[in-house]
């Protein structure tokens, strides 16, 4: 049986630093989403369910638990888009953006709570003080 190698401590907060740039470029109408295909934290932990992933560890759904269902949705039945690679194409779709990028900052804290002082994983903790985006 092959054991999966979870990810390090500085390992999750560079995907999650490189997920929040993703969205301010995107924000910023620089970039585009192309869902798993260039989120650092997909890279880093869609190997196994998302499981380690900070989104994850929150919501319990990957990424259908945060705002990210909102962009898609958005796109999907606002913009009639299904395109990959997704972009800014109207206000509504600024707003999102920063809720991720505002979504994406208040997991710093979650990813400290998610190691204990060995760099070992901490059982699922109570969330429910995570706000809703």
């Amino acid at each position: 049986m092959e054991m999966i190698k979870m990810a390090t401590y500085e390992e999750t907060k560079e995907a999650l630093e490189g997920a929040i740039k993703k969205w301010e470029l995107i924000y910023a109408n620089a970039g585009t989403d192309e869902g798993v295909d260039n989120c650092p934290l997909c890279e880093l932990f869609n190997y196994d369910e998302c499981t380690g992933c900070p989104v994850d560890y929150v919501t319990n759904k990957g990424c259908l638990g945060g705002p990210y269902l909102h962009w898609y949705s958005h796109h999907r039945y606002s913009h009639d888009s299904t395109k990959t690679s997704l972009t800014i194409e109207c206000t509504r779709c600024t707003e999102i953006a920063l809720n991720m990028i505002n979504y994406l900052k208040s997991l710093h804290p979650v990813v400290d709570e998610m190691f204990d002082k060995n760099d070992k994983r901490k059982v699922r903790p109570d969330t429910s003080d995570i706000p809703e985006f």
